[in-house]
């Protein structure tokens, strides 16, 4: 038995032809040039790891026979797959290429090794169950998230949070449901905003000064229990910090945060 990575673009890159991953994943056959190397190489039964280029591992298969030429189109053969079983969700090629024996990410068909095969498995049965805790992620205009759920999803590190916040500079907003009271901060600079909501989840405070007076008042568990996050503004990660910064001063100002009755900001 041999053991092989066949890649392809993305659904609807082809649109609706033969050659598209969405027809490939509905007809069960997989299209190749007679040309392509490998085609005389993969046998009835072997495995199949099918991949999205750069992109992510989406499912694994057996091949039903051998390369069978397409009578109506000259030159052209496919591949019947059997077994078909959809990775959900799909296994980030980036958190698995580097174990991978056959670094061609290039070449529609590639041999690799059974460990290869086993390697990306047993990654994705990992990476199903890390994803598999905590909230998803619901996407940058849709956070409005309490600490708690943010503690779990932040103990777990889920990739798609991490993903997502990890290279973005932003204005957010933490409300403490209990008063109405409000906090603007920012995050800026190279960690992120992955970083600087870890920041919170690990103090309850973050080192502002007025929630660091409350919380070691109150306790981590007044931030549990009454704070939620959200974001004002998402920047890219080359917005320039003094462009952060201030955008950060003008929602200051509009929420009025620097007011003790509606706010704990002090500068």
């Amino acid at each position: 038995m041999n053991y092989w990575i066949f890649s392809n673009k993305v659904a609807d890159y082809y649109e609706a032809s033969k050659w598209d991953t969405g027809s490939i994943l509905k007809s069960k056959r997989w299209y190749f040039g007679e040309d392509n190397p490998n085609v005389g190489n993969v046998e009835d039964g072997d495995q199949v790891i099918f991949r999205i280029y750069s992109n992510e591992y989406i499912a694994r298969f057996k091949v039903r026979g051998g390369f069978t030429r397409d009578r109506s189109d000259r030159g052209v053969g496919y591949f019947r797959m059997a077994g078909l079983t959809m990775y959900d969700p799909g296994l980030p090629q980036q958190l698995i290429q580097a174990e991978i024996s056959n670094q061609n990410v290039r070449n529609k068909i590639i041999r690799v090794t059974k460990e290869d095969f086993e390697r990306i498995e047993l990654a994705h049965r990992v990476y199903t169950k890390m994803v598999g805790l905590g909230k998803p992620f619901p996407g940058i205009n849709e956070i409005n998230h309490s600490f708690s759920v943010l503690e779990k999803i932040f103990e777990v590190g889920r990739i798609d949070w991490r993903a997502a916040l990890m290279d973005l500079k932003a204005v957010y907003l933490i409300t403490d449901t209990s008063n109405g009271k409000k906090y603007v901060g920012s995050a800026y600079g190279d960690t992120g905003l992955w970083s600087r909501w870890g920041c919170y989840i690990g103090t309850g405070h973050g080192w502002n000064d007025e929630l660091v007076r409350l919380i070691r008042r109150r306790g981590l568990k007044y931030a549990r229990r009454n704070f939620n996050f959200s974001i004002l503004e998402a920047m890219a990660k080359g917005t320039a910090d003094d462009a952060v910064i201030g955008r950060e001063s003008h929602w200051k100002q509009i929420l009025l945060t620097r007011d003790r009755d509606h706010g704990y900001n002090r500068n």
